[in-house]
């Protein structure tokens, strides 16, 4: 999608659920971001994050926060490694995202509960107070 064409109004579809994060608005950089992202729609639209980076002129990480913070607003940006980012409209693809994410963050969790597990995690959630080497006390 160009950035001449018409472009995802978002502003209606949101309007009640930004009204619920009042007491956290969004910052300058991921406004600047919602704005962009608007112009991609669509996975086939993805923007990746270096051309991001290029144009709001923050570091990689910025990014991922300012992203984080529209998710929290509820806006539906997706993104993938491969792809970058992008806003979906569409409820298949954002299901998939959202399915994506759901099995990523149980591996997640899996491998905590493994690491919790483990003697060595045992030791270390047992004698947290331990110092590490040459640390005075």
């Amino acid at each position: 999608m160009e950035y001449g064409q018409t472009c995802l109004d978002l502003d209606d579809v949101f309007s009640q659920d930004a009204s619920q994060m009042k007491d956290k608005p969004l910052s300058d950089n991921s406004k600047r971001l919602l704005k962009i992202l608007q112009f991609h729609i669509g996975k086939a639209n993805a923007i990746h994050s270096k051309d991001l980076v290029r144009l709001i002129g923050i570091q990689s990480r910025a990014i991922t926060d300012c992203v984080a913070s529209l998710q929290d607003h509820n806006y539906p940006v997706c993104s993938t490694k491969d792809d970058g980012y992008w806003m979906s409209n569409d409820p298949i693809e954002f299901n998939q995202y959202l399915n994506k994410r759901e099995k990523e963050n149980e591996a997640s969790r899996q491998r905590i509960k493994r690491l919790r597990a483990s003697k060595l995690g045992q030791y270390l959630i047992i004698h947290p107070d331990q110092k590490k080497d040459g640390e005075k006390g």
